[in-house]
């Protein structure tokens, strides 16, 4: 739960109760969004600029869009899949890193694609951002342990 300067998270149940106390995300969870954080923004950069593109759209434009959100995206499974993460979290990651490579693949499709088929390639990486972003968010989940200490 999220209050004015800070997060509020639930301790362990105790006799049937529990408190809602300030806290941190953990250092994994720090970390996680650190890693997380240049693909998310260029997920939002990518999505406006997909959102423009339409069938007059240059190509040659829109391929170097693609190739540079592909670049970003590369590099952050480099660091996911270098990271050590507990195995709680190993399958997870896995998950993550295969739907990145599914929205990888359909951002290099959508400019061999054509105009014809635009509406339809902004529909497979539609869908394949939400996977990504589903995936993301089951792992932030998981890693989001709280820290009633100091961050």
């Amino acid at each position: 739960m999220s209050i004015a300067g800070g997060v509020l998270a639930t301790t362990r149940v105790r006799h049937d109760s529990f408190e809602l106390r300030p806290a941190a995300p953990s250092a994994l969870a720090l970390r996680y969004q650190r890693i997380a954080a240049p693909a998310d923004a260029a997920a939002e950069s990518f999505s406006s600029r997909l959102g423009a593109a339409t069938s007059s759209t240059d190509p040659s434009k829109l391929a170097a869009t693609c190739a540079a959100y592909e670049r970003v995206l590369q590099r952050n499974i480099a660091v996911l899949t270098r990271t050590a993460w507990p195995a709680a979290a190993k399958p997870l990651v896995a998950e993550l890193v295969d739907r990145v490579h599914a929205l990888i693949g359909a951002l290099s499709a959508l400019p061999k694609a054509g105009s014809s088929n635009l509406s339809a390639g902004k529909q497979r990486i539609e869908r394949a951002s939400i996977a990504v972003s589903l995936s993301g968010a089951r792992l932030r989940s998981l890693l989001f342990v709280p820290n009633f200490g100091r961050p």
